[in-house]
C-alpha cells in the first residue's frame, strides 16, 4: 500500500492541496508522511534565502540549502552532491525513503519553478518518487492569504537511502558527444533569460524560464500552453530532450513540467554553461560577436 501511494504523487501540488494537508494535520495516505522544504536560492546572495526562511515560511517546513547540499569537493556550483552527502542531509531535515516531500521557493514572478525544481530533481536522482514542487510557490500561498510563521523546530532525523537513478543526469562527456554529433537528437534546451543566451552551447534551442508561469494565476502555464511554447522552438515537451542553463539550478524546471505530460527521458547537464564555458572547445559553443 505504502508504494501505491507513494508512486501516486503528482509533481505539482496546489495550495490549496498542500494547506488542507499541513494546517489540518491531513495525512497524505496510510502511514505516510509530509516533509515541507523551503527550497529557495536567491541569484548572488549566499545567504538571502536562509535569512528570509527563518523571517517567514510555512508552518512546519525545513529549509533545504542549495548551496550547501552540493558537492563541496567541486569547483563548480550546486552541482550533485555524493550519495552518502544527500542521504545525511535530508535525513537530518526528518525524511526517510516514506516520506512525501514538498518543496516550494519564494523567488517572484517564477511560479514556484525558480529553484525548487532543483531540490525536487536531485530526490528524483536519489531514487526518491515521492516528491512535488507547489505551483506558485510562497508568493501565491501568500497572495492567498495562508499563514506562516517565523517559528521552526529541527525536525527529529531520519534514515534516507539513496539509489542513484542515471538517466536524470548528463555529464560533459556526454554532452560534448551529442554536441559534436550535431544531430540534435535528443534536442538541447536552455532555459536562461535570452540575454544570456548570448553565449551558449551550439545547437542549443532557448526556452526562457520566465516564460513558463502565467501571471493571471502566478502558477505554471496549462499543460497546452507549455507544449506550445516548446514546439514553437522546436521541441515536443512529451520526448526526450535535455536541460541546461547557468549553473543546473533553473534546468530541472523542464525536468519537472515534462512530467506533466508523464515524460521521463529528460536530463539535466548538471554543470551547465559553467562547465561547458571552461571546458569545451570553441567550436562546440555559438557566442556573441
Amino acid at each position: 500500500m505504502m508504494k501505491q501511494v507513494l508512486a501516486r504523487v503528482n509533481p505539482l501540488v496546489t495550495t490549496k492541496w498542500l494547506a488542507s494537508r499541513v494546517l489540518r494535520k491531513v495525512q497524505d495516505g496510510p502511514r505516510c508522511n509530509i516533509r515541507v522544504l523551503d527550497g529557495s536560492l536567491l541569484p548572488g546572495v549566499h545567504q538571502g534565502a536562509r535569512d528570509a526562511f527563518d523571517k517567514r515560511h510555512i508552518p512546519e517546513a525545513q529549509f533545504f540549502d542549495v548551496n550547501e547540499c552540493c558537492d563541496k569537493s567541486s569547483h563548480l556550483m550546486t552541482t550533485i552532491p555524493k550519495p552518502r552527502v544527500f542521504e545525511d542531509y535530508v535525513g537530518n531535515l526528518g525524511i526517510s525513503n516514506k516520506t512525501h516531500v514538498i518543496i516550494y521557493d519564494n523567488t517572484p514572478g517564477c511560479a514556484g519553478v525558480f529553484s525548487a525544481p532543483r531540490v525536487w530533481w536531485m530526490f528524483k536522482y536519489y531514487g526518491h518518487s515521492a516528491a512535488s514542487v507547489l505551483n506558485g510557490g510562497l508568493p501565491k500561498w501568500l497572495k492567498e492569504g495562508l499563514p506562516t510563521t517565523s517559528d521552526h523546530q529541527p525536525a527529529a532525523p531520519e534514515i534516507f537511502k539513496a539509489k542513484i537513478v542515471p538517466k536524470f543526469l548528463t555529464e560533459f562527456e556526454d554532452m560534448e558527444k551529442l554536441v559534436k554529433e550535431n544531430n540534435k537528437c535528443p534536442p538541447i534546451v536552455d532555459v536562461r533569460p535570452a540575454p544570456e543566451f548570448a553565449n551558449h552551447i551550439k545547437g542549443s534551442v532557448n526556452i526562457p524560464l520566465p516564460l513558463l508561469p502565467d501571471p493571471a494565476t502566478g502558477e505554471v502555464r496549462s499543460p497546452d500552453e507549455l507544449k506550445q511554447i516548446f514546439s514553437n522552438n522546436g521541441v515536443d515537451i512529451r520526448k526526450s530532450f535535455v536541460a541546461t542553463c547557468e549553473v543546473g539550478v533553473t534546468a530541472c524546471a523542464a525536468v519537472l513540467l515534462a512530467r506533466l505530460f508523464d515524460n521521463n527521458g529528460v536530463t539535466v547537464y548538471d554543470g551547465s554553461w559553467q562547465e561547458w564555458d571552461a571546458k569545451a572547445s570553441s567550436e562546440l559553443s555559438t557566442r556573441a560577436s
